[in-house]
C-alpha cells in the first residue's frame, strides 16, 4: 500500500514538474516575443519620424519653389522673360 502510494505521489509530481516546465517555457517564449515586437515597434517610431522629418522638409522646399520670388528667378534665368520696362543684354563670349 505504501509503495503504491509513493509511486501515486511521484506521478503527481511528474505530472506537475511536467506541466510546471510547460508553462514556464510558454512564458520565456511570449516574453522573447513581445521584446522583439518591443523592438521593431521602436524601430518603426524612428522611421516613421525620419519620414515625418523628410515630409516637413518636401513640404518647405514646395513653398520655397511656389514663392513669387522663386518663380521671378526661375522666369528670369531659364525662361529669358523679363518685366515690360527691361531691356534684356545677351553677352556671348
Amino acid at each position: 500500500m505504501i509503495m503504491k502510494t509513493l509511486k501515486r505521489h511521484r506521478l503527481i509530481m511528474m505530472v506537475f514538474v511536467v506541466v510546471f516546465i510547460y508553462f514556464s517555457y510558454n512564458y520565456f517564449k511570449q516574453e522573447m516575443k513581445l521584446q522583439e515586437l518591443y523592438n521593431e515597434n521602436c524601430q518603426k517610431k524612428v522611421e516613421i519620424q525620419k519620414i515625418d522629418n523628410r515630409i516637413e522638409n518636401l513640404e518647405n522646399d514646395l513653398k520655397d519653389i511656389k514663392s513669387n520670388e522663386n518663380i521671378s528667378r526661375v522666369a528670369r534665368e531659364k525662361l529669358k522673360m523679363i518685366y515690360p520696362d527691361e531691356i534684356l543684354y545677351i553677352i556671348e563670349d
